[in-house]
């Protein structure tokens, strides 16, 4: 069960990953900062090790930036 479970938001992963960099190429043409947040956001999801990675990745980043 754990094996299938971990494969499924794998899977989910890579979805959420490409589906953001793909509206991140169309919104290049539409207004430009959109465009490159979307696909920045798509890069770091298809990046991180897994999904509970990526939230505590953002939550220790933004309490390093909350410190500045």
């Amino acid at each position: 069960m754990n094996g299938i479970l971990r494969r499924l938001l794998k899977g989910l992963q890579y979805g959420i990953g490409i589906t953001l960099i793909v509206v991140g190429v169309i919104g290049l043409f539409v207004p430009v900062l959109q465009g490159v947040l979307m696909i920045a956001l798509g890069v770091f999801i298809l990046r991180a090790k897994s999904i509970p990675h990526i939230f505590q990745t953002i939550r220790k980043k933004w309490r390093k930036w909350r410190r500045k």
